[in-house]
């Protein structure tokens, strides 16, 4: 989320509510209200201090499933151009985020897309290679995607 350069610190992000009744109590009726907020901060230290790696490497995983459940769908329609160029840009932002953030996963799922594209030659030979190869990255993509 981007709230603005410069915000430093908390954002109010609301407030949760509970109502219920206590069992291990003989059904007493309980509540509570809580404040939720997040720290903000202009310095950039401090935000990659507070960055989870494994939310960030998640993120970049889905993300680039994504991207080759949608090169999958433009082989289906014939468009391999298009397709070549959403596996690409996946593969490089992928390597951008790996220069950040190093991880197994991530080196994974680059090895992933760079094997797509490469398959898309042999896709672009038949309809036959590109119903395989659509139905591969297909259940690829979903598998990378859980």
């Amino acid at each position: 989320m981007n709230f603005g350069a410069g915000s430093e610190g908390q954002l109010a992000l609301g407030t949760v509510a509970l109502r219920a009744k206590d069992q291990t109590h003989q059904g007493r009726a309980v509540e509570g209200t809580l404040a939720m907020s997040a720290p903000t901060s202009a310095d950039e230290a401090a935000i990659r201090r507070s960055e989870r790696t494994e939310v960030t490497v998640r993120v970049a995983e889905v993300e680039s499933a994504e991207q080759m459940q949608a090169a999958a769908v433009a082989v289906d329609s014939g468009d391999y151009d298009k397709a070549r160029k959403v596996l690409q840009d996946s593969v490089l932002a992928l390597e951008a985020q790996q220069k950040m953030t190093p991880s197994p996963k991530l080196s994974k799922q680059i090895d992933e897309l760079k094997e797509a594209e490469s398959g898309l030659d042999a896709a672009k030979q038949s309809a036959e290679q590109a119903k395989i190869y659509g139905k591969q990255k297909k259940a690829k993509a979903y598998k990378l995607g859980k």
